[in-house]
């Protein structure tokens, strides 16, 4: 029986399944990895693209593209892929799989490459790892699902080994991990861990600099901007657009994502007139290059601190097309209406956002915006005992980060139930 395997990005994966389909050499399975945090650019769903006899042969596993900390991809996920490739359907003595990540960079590659050792056996580790190269040549392979794997099939460290040791490979996981570490920051911060999700937004940007390239660093800096903004502390986003706008001077690159940043936090400190001019200076970039959830968002909040709350859920209003197409968005955009409705005294319209915002919350296990939403209900007096338990519960759950604004709000609001 032979293996052949396909890697590829999320936006290539239908157009490949379809042209094997029209020269009849379908593939058997097909591994769609996708987390949260790919947002718009996840998995095509064949079944209802091409029809419903792709329900059972398209797996879909879950995880974002992070290789340490509380987010990176559990062992349970290699586990199902090789449970469900032992099933696979064979052509003619072949077992076609094709594995799609975002990118077709990294989980990807990691799931293939243990999918082949899987197949080849004991001491093929090198072969396995060349044969996957020349699948896919840019792979930089997650080591984290290669060490689930290796464990799984039993390598004694020689499959993370020989991806380790490849030079080549080496180069490009360093450049995909200085990538991908502020998005790491952004996960954690997500499921709960506020203090790991700075100290890896500083490592990203330590990373970054060392690299010495400018799209690196602006990355790091616009991260690390996203991320003090949901933590709710305008001096340090104002800190890092700062340095995110000197950046883009120097090398002579559009500087429309620190000024909306440096927007938004200006109109957090009381200087919202300025604030709004600062978003709007950057609007228009953004809204042309992907940016506008955030951009909108931010005009809304600065809207709201001027007093312009009827503009201020206009403005955000608009985020919600968008939004829709990526659960972590769409839970930043709704409780963001949620406290603009509140502000303006609309509690149905209110409490209908925070009830949608725990439903996505929950969907995609994001700790903090559950919390945001129960503390949201129960100040509306709309969640009634359970909901004063649940908040408990979640509160309970946090190890770290006591010291972040969401966290203070839920310990004032337990302590007031309390008396």
């Amino acid at each position: 029986m032979e293996l052949e395997l396909t890697v590829c990005a999320a936006d290539e994966a239908l157009e490949l399944v379809k042209a094997h389909d029209k020269r009849g050499v379908s593939f058997g399975l097909v591994f769609s990895m996708q987390g949260p945090a790919d947002g718009v650019r996840g998995s095509p769903r064949l079944a209802s693209e091409i029809g419903p006899e792709w329900a059972d042969r398209q797996v879909f596993l879950y995880c974002n593209d992070v290789e340490t900390g509380a987010g990176a991809p559990p062992r349970e996920l290699v586990e199902s892929a090789l449970a469900h490739i032992k099933r696979c359907p064979s052509d003619g003595g072949v077992t076609r799989v094709l594995v799609h990540c975002r990118r077709g960079k990294s989980r990807s590659t990691a799931l293939g490459l243990v999918l082949l050792r899987h197949h080849r056996g004991n001491g093929t580790e090198k072969q396995c790892l060349e044969e996957l190269l020349r699948v896919r040549p840019l792979a930089a392979p997650n080591i984290a699902i290669v060490r689930h794997g290796d464990e799984l099939l039993g390598c004694g460290g020689k499959l993370v080994n020989v991806v380790e040791s490849d030079p080549d490979v080496t180069r490009r996981r360093a450049e995909a991990s200085v990538a991908r570490a502020p998005v790491s920051a952004l996960i954690s911060w997500h499921i709960g861990f506020a203090d790991q999700a700075r100290s890896l937004v500083q490592e990203s940007l330590s990373a970054a600099e060392d690299l010495k390239k400018f799209e690196h660093i602006a990355r790091a800096l616009t991260y690390a901007c996203s991320l003090y903004r949901e933590l709710r502390e305008p001096r340090l986003v104002h800190d890092f657009a700062q340095r995110l706008i000197t950046v883009a001077s120097e090398h002579q690159s559009p500087s429309a994502l620190g000024s909306v940043h440096n927007g938004w936090a200006l109109s957090q400190l009381g200087q919202s007139s300025e604030g709004i001019l600062l978003i709007r200076a950057g609007l228009d970039w953004m809204m042309r290059n992907g940016g506008e959830t955030a951009a909108l968002t931010a005009l809304s909040e600065a809207q709201a601190c001027a007093g312009l709350l009827n503009e201020a859920v206009a403005t955000i209003d608009q985020t919600l097309d968008v939004a829709r197409k990526s659960a972590i968005e769409l839970e930043f955009v709704l409780w963001r209406r949620a406290q603009l409705h509140m502000l303006r005294g609309d509690l149905t319209n209110a409490e209908r956002d925070l009830r949608e915002t725990l439903k996505v919350a929950r969907g995609v296990g994001s700790a903090v915006y559950e919390l945001r939403a129960l503390n949201g209900l129960m100040r509306l007096a709309k969640g009634g005992p359970e909901a004063g338990t649940m908040l408990a519960e979640i509160y309970n759950r946090f190890s770290e980060g006591f010291d972040t604004a969401d966290l203070k709000d839920a310990k004032a609001l337990l302590k007031e139930l309390s008396t």
